[in-house]
């Protein structure tokens, strides 16, 4: 009834079970203002008469076209993201003399609060040409991400690169366990 009296929908055109797939604020309400012709004085959208209900459901294919296209990019941002941090990483390593491959102390003394991993300036941010402290939730966020990395050495995983080291070698070097990292916990360190 809500989109016959207040959306102004030809309830002939109401194709009901769209809202078994989508909720009606998925497949109503982000597209109000597309569709509505203006709003009143107490800032509630205005409808022309009879708008038919495919209408929204072509502006949620152009929404569905778009958040897939964006969703592919985004997998492949990310994949070029890990590979150049891998590729840093173990630049490091080897300017190290490889000593870093099982070496998790820095990431116990960064968990523990004491230390910082100086390659990285980890509690300090980047922003507007000088690096500040960064605030503690984005300590905390990057605690966490570093205690999930340490857990790889005991815990399984649904990465199969990170189980090949798992299985074969019982650790998971730190260039190897950045596979296993979302993009936002990629960020967060």
């Amino acid at each position: 009834m809500n989109l016959k009296t207040n959306k102004h929908v030809d309830e002939t055109t109401i194709i009901s079970n769209c809202f078994n797939e989508k909720t009606y604020l998925d497949l109503i309400n982000p597209y109000s203002d597309l569709i509505s012709i203006g709003r009143d004085e107490n800032n509630k959208h205005i409808y022309s008469d009879n708008i038919d209900f495919n209408e929204y459901l072509e502006y949620n294919k152009i929404d569905y076209a778009v958040c897939n296209r964006l969703h592919v990019l985004i997998g492949c941002f990310e994949k070029m993201v890990k590979n150049f941090l891998m590729h840093k990483y173990c630049e490091k390593m080897k300017a190290s003399g490889d000593r870093q491959v099982k070496d998790y102390s820095w990431v116990d003394s960064y968990i523990s609060g004491s230390a910082t991993f100086d390659l990285a300036h980890i509690n300090k941010v980047f922003s507007g040409g000088s690096l500040h402290n960064a605030d503690s939730n984005l300590i905390n966020r990057r605690k966490e991400v570093l205690k999930h990395i340490k857990k790889l050495n005991t815990t399984s995983s649904e990465n199969n690169i990170v189980n090949h080291y798992q299985d074969n070698y019982h650790y998971v070097p730190m260039f190897v366990a950045i596979h296993s990292l979302s993009l936002g916990q990629l960020l967060s360190l």
